[in-house]
């Protein structure tokens, strides 16, 4: 593996040249410079895999590199020969089928990018697909052996600065025979090198079986995540925020001391080390009714740097009445800086995660909690009417017409059987309302396109599929509404539920089956999820992550089918990679510009990177 200084002098070699070589680089930001948001600098994400009768390969297109970059496609051989695999320099979709390889043996795969004519240096390592890989096999990825222990979420983080992405993973206790089995933090390679291990200690056994007053350094508990990950001091290297408490042993083996067993801190974690290198007390706003829980998320509230967001929830337990706040901070390199605090009065409804978008398009991100939206200086921003609380809410461009972006909820116990809604995001009006005849608790909800007939997206939960464009009702079968994922090689989504993928074929009106993951051992996690789903390899498709039946490995399934779509890749989006950063109850992932049947190009996203 390259080391960090020279990747980054590699990647800033390349984006000079760039510049250099096209003027049109930037020449539509609206935003001068220097008011870019600086974002993680990636590699170029190769991966390939066996198919039927060749070698797929798929690699990114960056947002900070002229749109119409060119690409060559190398196989390395056993003894090292490079093999140039395309005759001309392709400027079509990032993907390329190597029908000549001899699968027989180990075969590498890299991609250089051409501008102007001009091959540029590779920024990234070599693709190895090993002799006799199985067909379409995911990526494995070894983790230490955990018996009585499960995984419920994963984050991604370019932890080593080589520009790609590794992984950082609880471990959960479930039906562990000893009462005191304390949860774990675990850092991984995408190589599946074994980076640290943080023990959460004695205050992350949660004795109580309480979702909302836990331990004080409870993690991954109910809708609570208790972690993230990301670039916060943009270095290069990602770091993690975490919620802890006395008790918590780093990855150097250091054990925080500091407080009584109900104080609360916020701690940054080195990503390659497991160091903490600062910490900040929590707000101790509700501490007499206990610790708090909650969703942590990223956002850009100046419109530059990075924010950590921590929503954090706790109950009376006598008035059964919640207490919750939300918090953002900023992480220099040295120290956690205060933002502002946002106390969520009663009457504001509440939903099991956030999401965090530039909804008004002036480059500073809003933090969307279900039933209100936060300005980027904590503020009330606006809240829905009429409304209660739900499982499920998506935030996106529904609809490819309207200005801005589009907003769709479900409802739990609605008093006035409202099952579901349609809303401007911007404004929080209230466009389109679908009622039931039964006051139920909607616990899913989806927001997906499905069928080229109609335009832009279709909503749906458990009754009828809507057009979000016209509201009027699409003709099929619904599809499970869990989560949309862009998988194959059509505009349109593809539907993950439990470890399957399904599409929907509108001419047949009936779901075709893409992935199949538990043949390849794949097992889910809480609420049919995995631990992971996003952009993280390849080309704009996407990948989704789920823990290997014998808790010893990661499996990571990428795309199979070939496109002629053409997009940056989704993580330079950022409505797209601050949703990467949240869990919570685990939603799919939504960007700022319309993804479907008939779109058209997007243009570049307003981002730099460290250094450019």
């Amino acid at each position: 593996m390259k080391n960090y200084s020279k990747t980054v002098f590699i990647f800033l070699t390349i984006v000079a040249m760039s510049m250099m070589l096209s003027s049109q680089t930037y020449a539509d930001n609206s935003q001068s410079k220097k008011t870019l948001r600086v974002m993680e600098p990636l590699g170029r994400g190769v991966v390939a895999l066996n198919r039927k009768s060749d070698v797929f390969i798929t690699w990114r297109l960056l947002g900070v590199e002229p749109q119409d970059t060119a690409f060559n496609v190398y196989r390395i051989s056993e003894d090292g020969t490079e093999i140039k695999l395309n005759d001309k320099p392709l400027t079509g979709a990032t993907c390329f089928a190597d029908s000549k390889a001899d699968r027989k043996k180990d075969n590498a795969y890299k991609v250089k990018a051409v501008i102007n004519n001009v091959e540029l240096p590779d920024n990234s390592v070599p693709f190895k697909l090993r002799a006799d890989t199985p067909r379409e096999a995911p990526l494995e990825i070894p983790i230490l052996h955990r018996e009585h222990y499960s995984i419920h979420f994963a984050w991604v983080g370019v932890l080593t600065g080589d520009g790609e992405y590794d992984f950082v993973i609880d471990r959960i206790p479930r039906d562990n025979p000893d009462p005191d089995a304390t949860q774990k933090v675990e850092a991984y390679t995408r190589h599946g090198k074994h980076l640290w291990t943080i023990d959460m200690g004695p205050q992350s056994v949660n004795k109580k079986g309480s979702r909302w007053n836990a331990g004080a350094a409870t993690i991954s508990n109910g809708h609570n995540d208790g972690l993230t990950v990301y670039d916060f001091d943009l270095d290069g290297r990602a770091e993690v925020a975490i919620q802890t408490a006395r008790g918590v042993v780093f990855g150097d083996g250091k054990r925080l001391e500091e407080g009584d067993d109900t104080q609360q801190f916020i701690s940054i974690i080195d990503g390659r080390t497991g160091v903490e290198r600062t910490r900040t007390p929590l707000p101790q706003d509700f501490s007499k009714d206990g610790p708090m829980g909650g969703h942590f998320g990223v956002a850009y509230l100046d419109g530059v740097r990075p924010s950590i967001i921590y929503k954090a929830k706790n109950r009376d337990m006598k008035t059964r009445i919640f207490n919750a706040m939300i918090n953002a901070w900023t992480f220099d390199g040295k120290k956690l800086e205060h933002n502002w605090k946002y106390i969520i009065p009663p009457g504001l409804s509440q939903y099991h995660q956030i999401r965090i978008v530039d909804v008004d398009g002036d480059g500073r991100d809003e933090i969307i909690d279900g039933g209100y939206a936060l300005a980027p200086d904590g503020t009330l921003l606006w809240k829905l009417e009429n409304t209660c609380h739900g499982d499920r809410f998506h935030i996106g461009k529904m609809d490819p017409d309207r200005p801005g972006l589009q907003g769709f909820a479900v409802q739990q116990n609605h008093s006035e059987l409202l099952h579901y809604f349609y809303y401007d995001a911007r404004t929080g009006e209230i466009l389109r309302k679908h009622y039931g005849k039964t006051k139920e608790d909607i616990g899913r909800g989806i927001v997906a396109d499905i069928d080229p007939n109609f335009p832009g997206y279709e909503y749906w939960a458990f009754g009828d599929i809507h057009n979000a464009v016209t509201g009027e009702t699409v003709p099929g079968k619904r599809l499970w509404p869990n989560f949309r994922i862009w998988w194959d090689g059509n505009p349109g989504s593809s539907i993950l539920n439990r470890t399957i993928i399904d599409g929907w074929n509108h001419k047949a009106n009936k779901a075709s089956r893409q992935l199949t993951g538990y043949r390849f051992g794949a097992t889910h996690s809480w609420r049919d999820a995995p631990i992971f789903y996003g952009d993280i390899i390849g080309d704009w498709r996407e990948e989704v992550v789920f823990e290997h039946r014998e808790r010893n490995k990661l499996l990571v399934f990428t795309t199979p089918y070939s496109t002629d779509i053409r997009l940056y890749t989704l993580p330079h989006n950022p409505c797209y990679r601050a949703g990467m950063t949240v869990k919570g109850y685990m939603q799919s992932h939504m960007i700022d510009y319309f993804v479907g049947y008939g779109m058209t190009p997007p243009p570049a996203p307003q981002i730099t990177v460290p250094g450019n």
